[in-house]
Order: C-alpha cells, then sequence, then structure tokens
C-alpha cells in the first residue's frame, strides 16, 4: 500500500497554517471487498427509501378518515332538522353509536343503507364528508370501540 504525506501552507502574512494530509493509494485495495461494501450501501438505502415510502402512504391512506367531531355535530344537526321538520319525535337521535359494533357501521356505511334512521330527505342532502364525519363518529364510539359512546 503506497502512502504519501503532503504539507500545505495556508496564511496570510501575520499567520500561517501548516497542515499534514495523509493520502492513501486505493489501488491496492481488495476490488472484492469494496464491490461488497459498494453492495451492502446500496442495499441500506434500498431498504430506507421502502421504509420511507411506505410509511408515507400508510399516514396518507390513514388521513381518510373523517373528523369524528364533526360527525357528532352533523348526526345531532341531522336530527335536529328532521325534529323542526316534524319528521321525529325527538331532537336526539334514536340511534346511538353504541348500539352497533364497528362491523356493523361499517356495514350500514357501505351499504349506504340510511333508511334505519329515518330522516331520509335530511340524509340524502349530506355530502360525503359529512357522510365519513358521521361514520368515523359512530365508528369510533361503537360499541366494541375502545371508548364507547352514547348520545346524550
Amino acid at each position: 500500500m503506497k502512502m504519501e504525506e503532503f504539507l500545505i501552507v495556508k496564511g496570510s502574512s501575520k499567520f500561517l497554517y501548516l497542515k499534514s494530509f495523509t493520502f492513501m493509494d486505493n489501488n491496492n485495495l481488495d476490488p472484492e471487498k469494496s464491490k461488497g461494501e459498494t453492495m451492502l450501501r446500496k442495499l441500506m438505502v434500498t431498504v430506507m427509501t421502502f421504509f420511507f415510502v411506505f410509511s408515507v402512504v400508510g399516514t396518507a391512506l390513514a388521513l381518510d378518515k373523517g373528523n369524528k367531531r364533526k360527525g357528532k355535530y352533523t348526526y345531532r344537526k341531522v336530527y335536529k332538522t328532521c325534529f323542526e321538520r316534524g319528521a321525529v319525535d325527538s331532537k336526539t337521535p334514536s340511534i346511538s353509536p353504541a348500539d352497533k359494533t364497528q362491523a356493523d357501521w361499517e356495514a350500514v356505511f357501505t351499504n349506504k343503507d340510511f333508511a334505519q334512521f329515518g330522516c331520509e330527505e335530511e340524509w340524502t342532502n349530506l355530502n360525503e364528508t359529512e357522510i365519513t364525519d358521521i361514520y368515523t363518529y359512530l365508528y369510533e364510539h361503537a360499541s366494541d370501540s375502545p371508548t364507547p359512546a352514547k348520545c346524550k
């Protein structure tokens, strides 16, 4: 292995810096070892890239949920509007989030079977965002969820 030493002088009229550098000649290194190290680096970069991409995609998919606070507000607003129209007897919703399991709520909103709620006119006037918010509220507070809730 060949080594060369260089002396570099830097400075102005008042200060003078001396630095010593040693350079190794890479021609004598094992070429197979260099290939292995290069492949390992490429593999690590590829793995880290895939991890980053999948974490970003997972986060983006998790953001597809609605806002459960808005969902609670909208769910109650639907029944309040329905009550004012005279279609139901109470301002409070007849179906509580804890009346069904998460799987039941998923089936209701997948099939868009809103007849059981009553107030068909109000449900047909809701846009997709409002329906997603209501679904998130009902799903997050279902009977088998970590935080079951009842409308009060």
